[in-house]
């Protein structure tokens, strides 16, 4: 099994309770973060999983070199990283960093990587979830699970135009809604 983390942060999340439980059946597991610092602390959360590579990188949803990335300096709310700095202001943070980040689209990110099966797709990427499907020619690739961050689709707390062809596209190529982490929903084959 082939799994492809965006947004993985520090790792203590279910993912990472997932990866433990299946541990024998993973091949390979790409974990991608922008925020190097929260990149370090992922390194330290899968030290035990050989099977982990790590990325400091933003997936966006059109290729790019690099991209502003806004970090809040409070090392317990950096979870709220994001390309958009609005997202980070209507979260209430006023103290933030603004680095700049490599980044590339999820198809790029997988060309270049040479990972030709993915079996779990999470995206977590702060206001951009939705935005990355819709420009990902995810029938190019064999998913079987893709679970994504719902909650900002179209803005703070918004679900609207985004959010709606995003699940369109996902049930035009077959894939039926099952469980979710909070905040998620999960699409497979």
């Amino acid at each position: 099994m082939t799994i492809v983390q965006i947004g993985c942060n520090d790792g203590k999340d279910n993912i990472l309770e997932f990866c433990q439980k299946n541990r024998e059946g993973i091949e390979q597991i790409h974990l991608i973060e922008p925020n190097p610092e929260a990149l370090e602390d992922c390194k330290q959360t899968y030290s035990d999983f050989k099977q982990a590579r790590f990325y400091n990188l933003a997936i966006v949803p059109n290729d790019a070199d690099s991209v502003d990335l806004h970090i809040p300096r409070s090392k317990a709310l950096n979870a709220h990283s994001s390309t958009l700095k609005n997202h980070l202001i209507d979260h209430g943070h006023t103290d933030f960093d603004t680095i700049n980040a490599p980044a590339t689209s999820l198809t790029s990110f997988l060309h270049s990587n040479k990972i030709q099966k993915c079996d779990r797709l999470y995206i977590d990427a702060e206001g951009l979830d939705c935005e990355i499907i819709l420009n990902f020619g995810i029938e190019k690739h064999n998913i079987r699970r893709i679970e994504f961050e719902t909650l900002h689709s179209d803005g703070f707390l918004a679900k609207g135009k985004n959010y709606n062809s995003c699940i369109e596209k996902l049930k035009a190529l077959g894939y039926k809604a099952t469980e979710a982490g909070e905040y998620n929903e999960a699409y497979e084959l």
